[in-house]
């Protein structure tokens, strides 16, 4: 387990070296983390690129992950990035899409944005049911088996719960968003 650590360490530690655009100064970050995307009205065009490639880097890798685990539940440990890093760049992502009426992405967005709930802390006793259920769900699917495998139902409860909070936090924002938006359109 400490190898699988240790690469998921080292793959983040050479994309933030390899990829300027996932360096943030801390002071930047606290800003975006507590004023959220109010934070960019103070910022310098440069601290906005850097911020929006930032995002747009941490959105591209998560959803590399929700593509490469498909699952009910998924493993935390998976993640690229901290959850909360991770709803920040989606976030931080919408107003563009939105502004623009690209609906189809900003679904895309919602629906990856929701599932961040679908990444649990899972205990080692059921990290090889999990690893083992995903490998009998694929063998399964090639057979077009419609067979279901059981996994504690705690870890079930957790994510819907989460996903619940989620998908009120994501509409209440896009909801927010699209209410500041025709408020500025009106008033131009």
């Amino acid at each position: 387990m400490n190898a699988k650590k240790e690469d998921r360490h080292s793959r983040k530690s050479s994309a933030a070296g390899e990829n300027s655009s996932l360096v943030i100064s801390s002071k930047l970050m606290a800003d975006l983390k507590n004023k959220g995307i109010m934070a960019f009205k103070k910022m310098t065009d440069e601290e906005q690129k850097m911020v929006w490639k930032w995002s747009k880097e941490v959105t591209r890798q998560y959803r590399s992950v929700l593509e490469a685990h498909p699952s009910n539940i998924r493993n935390i440990e998976d993640l690229p990035f901290p959850k909360d890093d991770i709803r920040l760049a989606i976030k931080l992502s919408l107003p563009l899409y939105l502004s623009k009426d690209m609906q189809s992405v900003v679904k895309l967005l919602k629906n990856a944005y929701r599932e961040i709930g679908t990444f649990q802390s899972i205990e080692d006793v059921d990290k090889k049911k999990l690893l083992s259920r995903e490998k009998l769900k694929r063998k399964a699917s090639s057979q077009d088996n419609k067979t279901t495998y059981s996994l504690p139902d705690k870890y079930i409860a957790l994510a819907v719960s989460e996903q619940k909070v989620l998908l009120q936090d994501i509409n209440d924002f896009i909801a927010d968003l699209e209410s500041i938006m025709k408020d500025n359109s009106v008033e131009t």
